[in-house]
């Protein structure tokens, strides 16, 4: 069964069979695997750069991690289609956030200090914000 790479998630559930609660846990298992392989191994870039006995220890993981759920095995062509697209995801988002500037940990200047009177006018009775 060939995958194409730009296939929907719904084509490729239809062509593995998969019913919805076994294509909902094969999404969380291969998402966890993915966070921890590009953890590891921040210098893989793509699926495709993975080293070929990773990806094959890999598929081998998933398809433990399915049995033991009563799921059927999947074949090297679907987790690469799930594994490309993760780590598509995962690096877009590393990416994102790396041009986001940060927030200051402390603010430039201090807030001014109230005086008591001033205080007193804020903190006065708010029947809404004191129930």
């Amino acid at each position: 069964m060939a995958i194409r790479m730009n296939a929907r998630p719904d084509e490729v559930q239809e062509a593995i069979g998969f019913r919805d609660e076994q294509w909902h846990r094969f999404y969380w298992i291969t998402k966890v695997e993915a966070k921890q392989l590009l953890k590891d191994h921040p210098e893989w870039g793509s699926y495709t750069s993975f080293p070929a006995s990773d990806r094959i220890s890999l598929l081998d993981r998933m398809n433990t991690a399915l049995s033991i759920e009563g799921i059927p095995p999947i074949t090297a062509n679907v987790l690469k289609w799930r594994m490309s697209n993760l780590v598509r995801e995962f690096r877009r988002r590393e990416a994102r956030l790396a041009t986001q500037p940060s927030a200051p940990a402390e603010p430039q200047n201090p807030p001014p200090t109230l005086g008591e009177g001033e205080r007193m006018r804020r903190l006065a009775y708010d029947p809404v914000r004191d129930q």
